[in-house]
C-alpha cells in the first residue's frame, strides 16, 4: 500500500490543482459563481477528508445565507468559494445569521483556488461568529489533509476525485467566442469499433462443424451475430472476457474459478466487468454443488443460436485458433 499511497496522493494533488487553476482562470475573466454540483463535490471531498457529515444546505433553501454546506453534529459549516479576497470573507461573515448561529460554532471559508497570504477580517463580525483567519483553506490545506489520511480513507478520496475531476472540469469551462466547449465528451467516449466479418466457409467446412448448420449462410449468419454481439462490448470488456478464457478449465464450455479470476484481478470494477459481460450472454455465474467447493463463470458464445455457440466453440480450440485477434479485434477473417 506504501507505494500507491505516492500514486494515490501524487495524482489527488494534480487533479485538484487542475480545478484551481481553471477556477483561477474563470476568475479573471469575471466569473466567481460556483454551481450545486460543484458544491455536492467539494462536500464530498471535505467529509472525507475532515471525517465530517455536511450536507450542502442550499438543496433545503437555495442560496441560504452566509455558508453552503453544514454538519449540524459536529456543529462545523462552510462557504464554498472561487473568491479569495478578504471582502469575500467578511461578506460571508456578515451574512450568518442568529439562527445558524444556533446549529453551527465552526465556520470555515474553503476558496477553490488559492487564498491570499493574509487576510484583513472584520474583527466585529469575526468575534460575533468566532471565526479565525486560520479557518481560510484552499486547495493545498486539502491536499495536505489528504497526505495525512489513513491509506483506506486515501484510497477513498482518491476514488472519488478521479471519477469526478472531468465533470467538475467541464461544469467550470468556458465557452469559445463561437459558443462551442473545448472539451467534447466523445473525447472521452470509446469510438464504435469496425468488425472484419467472413464469408465462415473455413467454419462451416469444418469436420467439427460440418452436419450442424444446414447451410453455409446459416452458419454465417451465426458467426456475424456472434460478432455483432461482440462489438457492443466495449474493448476492456472483450480484454476481460479474454482473461476468463485464458484462466478457464478445459471441457465443453469453458469455465473460469471465480475465487481464482477475484484473487488474480486488480482491475478495479471486477464486478461491474462480470456484471456486463453477464447481461450480455457471455458469461453466466455457477453457485458451488458444495459448501467447501468454487463457484465458477461458465462462458458462452452467444451467436444466432445454442448450436453456433457449440459449433464455434469447436472449430476454435480444436483447430487451434486465437481467441485474441476475433475477441479483441473483431477480426474474422480466418473463419473465411
Amino acid at each position: 500500500m506504501s507505494s500507491n499511497r505516492g500514486f494515490f496522493i501524487g495524482q489527488l494533488v494534480d487533479d485538484l490543482a487542475l480545478i484551481s487553476h481553471q477556477v483561477d482562470n474563470r476568475c479573471r475573466l469575471g466569473h466567481f459563481d460556483l454551481n450545486r454540483m460543484l458544491e455536492d463535490f467539494f462536500r464530498d471531498v471535505l467529509n472525507l477528508s475532515m471525517g465530517t457529515n455536511l450536507d450542502n444546505l442550499n438543496n433545503e433553501r437555495l442560496n441560504e445565507p452566509g455558508i453552503d454546506l453544514g454538519d449540524e453534529q459536529s456543529k462545523v459549516a462552510f462557504q464554498i468559494t472561487s473568491q479569495s479576497n478578504a471582502a469575500k470573507i467578511n461578506k460571508t461573515l456578515e451574512k450568518i445569521t442568529d439562527e445558524q448561529l444556533l446549529k453551527f460554532n465552526q465556520f470555515y471559508v474553503l476558496v477553490i483556488g488559492a487564498k491570499q497570504k493574509s487576510y484583513k477580517v472584520d474583527i466585529v463580525q469575526a468575534q460575533r461568529v468566532g471565526f479565525l483567519v486560520e479557518n481560510i483553506i484552499d486547495i493545498n490545506d486539502l491536499c495536505k489533509l489528504a497526505i495525512t489520511l489513513h491509506p483506506l480513507k486515501l484510497q477513498e478520496l482518491h476514488s472519488l476525485v478521479a471519477k469526478e475531476v472531468l465533470r467538475v472540469r467541464v461544469e467550470l469551462e468556458l465557452p469559445e467566442s463561437d459558443g462551442t466547449f473545448a472539451t467534447n465528451l466523445y473525447d472521452h467516449i470509446e469510438g464504435i469499433p469496425e468488425i472484419t466479418l467472413s464469408n465462415a466457409t473455413k467454419f462451416y467446412n469444418d469436420d467439427n462443424v460440418h452436419g450442424i448448420f444446414s447451410s453455409l449462410e446459416e452458419a454465417k449468419a451465426g458467426l456475424d451475430a456472434f460478432a455483432i454481439k461482440l462489438s457492443n462490448l466495449p474493448r476492456i470488456s472483450r480484454e476481460f472476457l479474454l482473461v476468463l478464457l485464458e484462466r478457464s478449465d478445459d471441457g465443453f464450455r469453458p469455465r473460469a474459478n471465480a475465487d481464482v479470476i477475484q484473487r488474480i484481478s486488480r482491475y478495479p470494477d471486477t464486478e461491474g466487468e462480470l456484471r456486463l459481460l453477464s447481461d450480455k450472454g457471455f458469461v453466466s455465474f455457477e453457485p458451488p454443488e458444495e459448501h467447501d467447493e468454487s463457484p465458477y463463470w461458465a462462458i458462452s458464445f452467444p451467436g444466432s443460436n445454442r448450436d453456433f455457440e457449440e459449433a464455434f466453440y469447436y472449430f476454435v480450440t480444436l483447430n487451434k485458433l486465437s481467441f485474441r485477434t476475433s475477441i479483441l479485434h473483431l477480426d474474422f477473417s480466418a473463419f473465411g
